[in-house]
């Protein structure tokens, strides 16, 4: 138990139980005061840490962060023409950091940087935060999907595309309806953002990009045990009855999703010859760059992906184990059964040098000053 001392950095040996409450709104800091949980090897499962939801969720964005960083650098490193002092690393502002405070160093250390609004190029968003136990929102959110499904027409597959021959597919969809189904789109804003990803698509569409969409219903190829099917109004009596998924809240944050993504599902719509360059390049980079940052890098800049996740009202941990770490997407079970389904959705964005609408806190002038 301890505080500036310990969290600067000092090692203790054998240490396994820490109770953790120093408070700082600086992201740079709490970087440094993770140093001295140590490196427990074989023996990490026995680690424990308490700590306060502040913290924690501050140590879950700076993850994030982190994540995005290392992934903007080994995509930065595959380019032989350009430094550092010509493109330095972008640091997302993300919506999570307001709500808690927090900024990446302090203020006085931040006078040589300036933000500015960038792009999702390269990168995916996803609604990790549904309306839990509202079942408003979520009812309109199904009855919104079904309109957009039924305006989408019959599923057709395109030849020659990574995409699954057992899921409702649409090809060359145009932009204007996935902003419109997006901007329209219920969801809590902490990181999913449905006007500034709309306004973001039709900005892009003006350098010509993101003008055709892929859209795929990422359901079960069989129904669950205890997972009613759902009727999304596809236009093919083979997918009258989609087959719900399973997706369950975090424990450790009962307002998040523990996921949303299936991870291959973001190579849907790139040709053989796309896969296998990701493929190439993920083998190149990794473990610096995570495989579907691999799959986005090869995406022409013209595509783009939507993929609706239909996730059942009845989705809850299947054991003891799990339910250490997960907690049923409804609250109560007398909600679970008369309230609906729930609808996730992600978009997977291709790289991109066009301007767009993420803020980034970054250097100015290329780095030089």
């Amino acid at each position: 138990v301890g505080g500036n001392k310990l969290s600067r950095g000092l090692t203790i040996e054998g240490l396994l139980i820490s109770y953790y409450v120093r408070k700082t709104l600086a992201l740079d800091t709490l970087l440094q005061m993770g140093r001295w949980f140590g490196y427990r090897g074989d023996y990490v499962d026995l680690t424990r840490i308490y700590t306060t939801q502040h913290l924690f969720k501050g140590f879950a964005l700076l993850n994030r962060v982190e994540l995005e960083i290392r992934d903007e650098i080994a995509s930065l490193s595959a380019n032989p023409d350009i430094t550092p002092l010509d493109v330095p690393v972008k640091l997302s502002i993300h919506p999570g950091m307001a709500q808690l405070g927090m900024e990446f160093v302090a203020p006085n250390k931040m006078r040589g940087s300036i933000v500015e609004n960038l792009s999702w190029a390269g990168n995916d968003a996803r609604t990790l935060h549904p309306w839990f136990d509202k079942t408003g929102p979520l009812e309109r959110n199904l009855e919104h999907t079904r309109r957009f499904v039924k305006d989408l027409g019959p599923p057709a597959l395109e030849p020659g595309r990574h995409l699954p021959e057992h899921l409702p597919c649409w090809t060359g969809v145009r932009p204007e309806k996935i902003a419109a189904y997006i901007r329209r789109f219920a969801v809590d804003e902490n990181d999913f953002q449905p006007e500034r990803i709309a306004n973001y698509i039709e900005k892009q569409n003006g350098h010509g990009e993101l003008t055709s969409w892929f859209v795929v219903i990422g359901a079960l190829q069989r129904q669950r045990d205890g997972y009613p099917p759902l009727d999304l109004g596809v236009d093919d009596d083979r997918w009258k009855k989609l087959h719900t998924i399973k997706r369950t809240r975090r424990a450790d944050n009962p307002t998040q999703l523990g996921s949303i993504w299936d991870p291959e599902h973001e190579a849907w719509g790139l040709t053989p010859e796309q896969v296998e360059k990701a493929e190439n390049y993920y083998e190149k980079y990794r473990p610096l760059v995570r495989r579907p940052r691999s799959r986005r890098e090869v995406r022409d800049p013209t595509e783009a992906l939507l993929v609706i996740y239909p996730i059942s009202r009845h989705a809850k941990p299947n054991s003891d184990s799990e339910a250490k770490t997960q907690l049923p997407v409804y609250s109560e079970p007398e909600d679970a059964d008369k309230g609906p389904d729930i609808i996730g959705i992600a978009l997977s964005f291709p790289a991109s040098t066009s301007p767009a609408t993420r803020n980034v806190r970054t250097v100015p002038g290329g780095g030089r000053q």
